[in-house]
């Protein structure tokens, strides 16, 4: 596990720019398959397995994102909808994505989230 302190991200057409304490790191957003909340921190997490720590709140987080078809499915994750490939709703929700990883969706978001998961796919 690949784990580094973010602590600016700048949004650059399909990528983002992540500025480490000593480095810059370009990062395609379509390889983004989620966003964690961690207290004052967010955890990004990528198709290839890497884990990368950004000094930022998740709300910060979701504002830059939103228009590149990330959704906050509640209140700690925010998923990128290009690599959700199923809703489940058998008694609690969960989105699906295509590596197997599920997450929770709270009920206050299911609808709104059924809606987008039409428009995008």
């Amino acid at each position: 596990m690949n784990t580094c302190l973010l602590t600016r991200i700048y949004i650059v057409s399909k990528f983002i720019v992540i500025k480490t304490e000593n480095k810059y790191k370009k990062v395609f957003i379509d390889d983004v398959l989620y966003c964690k909340a961690d207290g004052a921190y967010t955890k990004f997490y990528f198709k290839d397995k890497k884990e990368f720590l950004c000094a930022r709140l998740l709300k910060e987080v979701e504002k830059e994102l939103k228009h590149f078809n990330f959704f906050r499915i509640n209140r700690t994750y925010l998923a990128n909808l290009n690599h959700c490939c199923e809703i489940h709703k058998n008694g609690n929700v969960e989105i699906e994505f295509l590596t197997g990883k599920k997450l929770p969706v709270s009920r206050s978001k299911c609808k709104e989230l059924v809606e987008r998961f039409y428009v995008y796919s």
